[in-house]
């Protein structure tokens, strides 16, 4: 079997004698009433459930314990123990088929049928409504109806479920089923099927011509919308009834009379109705030109459009967007809705409003109602608060495009990490759009002028800088780069860490619509080797004449020596020292502690020049004279270096800085952060 699909129609079976039933599908708004097909069966108290998306009936004539399940195409037979033959026919959004009958003798009772699949259990069964227990447990034995409270008869002639109260409705015929006058007629009828109440208005119903039925109202079913229709089968006529205020008015022309009917629909289609309609665009250039528009789209064949009720909290209707981009939804009128775009809509009637979400790889640039300059707000894929009058309304549009994929870069580099050292990162950024590359590089084009964004701060200790000042607050949504200039990145060594060769760090691009990538891409440094050392704590003081540095090194691969360095600007620097390994081999996987001191007091200069001089006269006379030379040269050296960069210390206020290079056995260098000598 085929199922139905859920439309803005009535469903009406017409009896054509004992074996066979038409099924129409009536517009209520036109009049139109269109042959879906042939039933071989009579039929009556059809119910269409929204469980599964059949129609079921109980059939007429003989056998009369049947009911009939048929769709678009195909049916088939369920056989219920206990059922006999009705003419009203009901069901709940859950699943549970209300089946009574008006006439002589069984209008005092009414059964419950599940014909919902997934409780395989008691599909097909007759159930008890009135148990606590929920789902409502199978009758196994006579009796298999239920009885009205307080010995009520029914005298509806069809009823429809209203998912707001969880009652059932309908309208008291002018005359009993079976002949004589109702003294109740025109009356509106509510049932509870869980307790049995039935309950009759104070009232009765009136307006446009309603009591002027003179047979039944066959055919009674809700809209998503909450309202009642009723048909009254020798006027031929559609009602739409105010249940609060007893009131009502024709809908539609006048059709056919016919007795022998019964009716049904989806409980979430609308009868009368606005069209709500619109476009989806692939809008290549978002809002830069200030106007949702473009080419029609679907975005590959499974967007929908969704109209959410704000007043009754439901989705009301759903339109697949076709090919072109164009949709058209239903709308009561005079009510309030949100029209969201998305590929997974949910199911009618549902009280959970969807999320947009678009096909992988899309995402909305702008939403609005009309075909003007300007858009809704931010793109989001919702327009919110549409006020929906009594017209039609149009160009309801929404703007889609492909969003830009950002690309993996690896950047390799010979040898180890060295801190503070600029490694531009020039041709690492790149992008593809299917807008703005449409024929452009599968690996990526060059991104310079345009905007990105990054998603995730350098790894291992390392810093990314742009125009010479360090990225370090990436915010909520990142740190945005408009304009951008290769040339400006560049990343550096900032804190070591113990065997790093490798850095990474994440960026998205934006494209011309100012959609943005949500998937970042990785940019990788790799070193061909790890850092030999690996420097922890520094600091450096000076006081009473003496520069002390102590340094840790938490690790150590083939390093020789260390050199001590100063300088007064942060950026010249003089070695003052050196110091040997103390790992053994150059090696060492544990934290050692190195110190430094050197004094400048010119006092102990001047005494080791003396000393100096007083061997040199303990030697030769020749030996004297080139020692005594050389030790000149030496001291004087040592005295100038001394006097012209740590006497200083002494005397000026300004900064002064050190670093320690580390000196591997290979004679490659690497430097430690630079710090700021302590005065004390």
């Amino acid at each position: 079997m085929t199922p139905f699909e859920c439309t803005n129609v009535a469903y009406q079976t017409v009896s054509n004698g004992s074996n066979s039933t038409t099924l129409y599908a009536y517009d209520i708004n036109t009049g139109t009433r269109t042959t879906v097909r042939t039933l071989p069966y009579a039929v009556n108290a059809v119910v269409y459930s929204p469980i599964d998306n059949y129609m079921y009936a109980s059939r007429s004539g003989t056998p009369n314990n049947q009911i009939i399940k048929f769709g678009l195409t195909g049916d088939s037979v369920i056989t219920v123990t206990g059922l006999e033959y009705c003419n009203n026919g009901a069901v709940t959004n859950d699943g549970y088929m209300f089946i009574a009958n008006n006439q002589p003798f069984v209008r005092t009772r009414y059964y419950v049928l599940d014909i919902n699949p997934n409780r395989p259990d008691t599909y097909g069964k007759l159930v008890d409504p009135t148990s606590a227990t929920f789902p409502y447990p199978a009758k196994t034995a006579a009796p298999y109806y239920t009885s009205l409270a307080n010995g009520a008869s029914l005298n509806t002639s069809d009823m429809a479920y209203n998912p707001e109260d969880g009652l059932f409705y309908g309208i008291n015929g002018p005359i009993w089923g079976g002949g004589g006058a109702d003294p109740n007629r025109f009356k509106l009828a509510t049932l509870d099927i869980k307790t049995g109440v039935l309950t009759l208005s104070s009232g009765l119903v009136t307006g446009g011509g309603i009591q002027s039925e003179g047979s039944a109202y066959g055919s009674v079913f809700f809209d998503g919308t909450g309202s009642l229709y009723v048909f009254a089968n020798l006027q031929g006529r559609y009602y739409k009834i105010d249940i609060t205020n007893l009131t009502s008015v024709q809908v539609g022309p006048t059709v056919a009379a016919n007795e022998n009917n019964d009716g049904a629909s989806c409980p979430f289609a609308i009868f009368e109705n606005v069209a709500i309609s619109g476009n989806v665009f692939y809008d290549v250039n978002g809002l830069t030109d200030n106007i949702v528009n473009g080419t029609g789209t679907n975005g590959g064949g499974t967007l929908s459009v969704v109209l959410w009720d704000i007043d009754e909290g439901k989705i009301l209707d759903i339109a697949s967007v076709e090919p072109d981009g164009t949709y058209i939804l239903a709308a009561a009128p005079g009510k309030n809705y949100n029209i969201i775009l998305t590929s997974e809509p949910g199911t009618l009637g549902s009280t959970t409003p969807p999320s947009v979400v678009l096909p992988a790889g899309w995402s909305v640039t702008g939403q609005k109602v009309g075909s003007g300059t300007g858009s809704d707000g931010e793109p989001s894929g919702i327009l919110s608060n549409v006020v929906i009058g009594n017209d039609d309304v149009s160009s309801v549009n929404f703007g889609i495009s492909q969003q830009p994929e950002s690309h993996d870069s690896v950047l390799p580099i010979d040898g180890p990490p060295v801190p503070n050292q600029n490694i531009p990162l020039t041709g690492l950024i790149k992008g593809s759009d299917a807008e703005d590359f449409p024929d452009g590089d599968p690996n990526g084009e060059d991104w310079t002028g345009r905007s990105i964004v990054i998603t995730s701060l350098p790894t291992n200790g390392f810093a990314l800088y742009y125009n010479n000042n360090p990225i370090t607050d990436l915010g909520e949504n990142g740190y945005r780069i408009d304009n951008f200039d290769p040339s400006q990145l560049t990343l550096q060594l900032v804190d070591p860490v113990s065997g790093v060769d490798v850095t990474s760090f994440t960026y998205s691009v934006i494209d011309a619509t100012g959609l943005q990538d949500p998937t970042p891409a990785t940019v990788s440094v790799q070193f061909s080797e790890a850092l030999p050392v690996i420097f922890g704590a520094i600091s450096a003081f000076f006081e009473n004449n003496n520069l002390t540095i102590e340094w840790e090194v938490l690790k150590e691969e083939n390093n020789s020596h260390f050199i001590v360095e100063l300088s007064s600007d942060g950026v010249h620097f003089k070695q003052i020292g050196k110091v040997s390994s103390k790992a053994i081999g150059g090696n060492s996987d544990i934290p050692l502690t190195y110190t430094f001191s050197k004094s400048i007091n010119p006092v102990v200069l001047g005494l080791s020049f003396l000393t100096f001089l007083v061997g040199g006269i303990l030697c030769r006379r020749k030996r004297w004279i080139a020692s005594l030379l050389i030790c000149f040269g030496c001291i004087g050296i040592l005295y100038s270096c001394s006097k012209s960069d740590l006497d200083k210390l002494n005397k000026d206020s300004s900064k002064y800085f050190v670093r320690i290079a580390q000196v591997d056995k290979d004679g490659t260098t690497t430097y430690s952060k630079t710090i700021t000598v302590i005065k004390k």
